[in-house]
């Protein structure tokens, strides 16, 4: 083994070598840089998608990671990555011209039909319902169901709305997630419900309905509206 003399040329070399690579490890872990690329898949099981980055060719990296709550990707976003080393992190989209995926839906059935079930069911016409939302596990979610209600026996009967989730997560119906009207005279009612997402995945709601002690019970201008609220 050969020692090298301090202030000798080979010594300045080394040292100078020694600098440059403790500068580059320093680069890759405190100085991450930016790069563009464009989601061409979204995962349904966790909250990651697969995004294709350029550069002299083309790669499809899987497994990437998104600040969920600021953006919610869909398949041919084109976005800001944050890479810092081997890791990637999707901040974003790209351009003022796109639409990042909404964290609110809502649907709608305009007409007016009636019910004697004393259990949770469907009316004539389905809905309304918002199907196939990707969720992701401990997200919390408002739920709310409002109608224009009526009920013909009045004090002590009740027409009742409430929301059921399927899919990934199910949600069952209940008397203390319902909006409820008593009145034989027809006005709007409404009830959110704030629930929490237990598992990744596709997520359907609907309105049920049902009438509170023998009587009938209806109901028009139908709403469900969900909305992402963190988590």
């Amino acid at each position: 083994m050969t020692l090298i003399k301090p202030g000798s040329p080979e010594y300045e070399k080394l040292l100078g070598q020694s600098v440059q690579k403790t500068t580059d490890e320093q680069r890759g872990v405190l100085y991450p840089y930016w790069r563009q690329a464009k989601v061409v898949s979204v995962s349904e099981s966790d909250p990651t998608c697969t995004i294709e980055l350029g550069g002299d060719g083309t790669v499809d990296i899987g497994g990437v990671k998104f600040i969920r709550h600021l953006y919610r990707p869909q398949v041919g976003d084109w976005v800001w990555v944050m890479q810092n080393g081997s890791s990637n992190i999707v901040v974003g989209m790209i351009g003022d011209l796109q639409a990042p995926r909404p964290s609110g839906w809502t649907d709608q059935v305009n007409t007016s039909e009636n019910t004697t079930s004393t259990s949770y069911t469907d009316l004539a016409t389905y809905g309304p319902e918002i199907a196939n939302i990707l969720l992701y596990k401990d997200e919390l979610v408002w739920i709310e169901v409002s109608a224009i209600m009526s009920n013909t026996g009045g004090p002590g009967h009740a027409a009742a709305i409430t929301p059921v989730v399927s899919g990934a997560d199910s949600l069952t119906a209940f008397d203390t997630n319902s909006a409820q009207a008593q009145d034989l005279g027809a006005y709007m009612v409404s009830r959110r419900t704030l629930w929490t997402v237990t598992t990744t995945g596709l997520h359907t709601f609907t309105a049920k309905y049902k009438v509170i002690n023998p009587s009938t019970g209806t109901f028009a201008n139908r709403r469900i509206n969900v909305e992402v609220a963190g988590g």
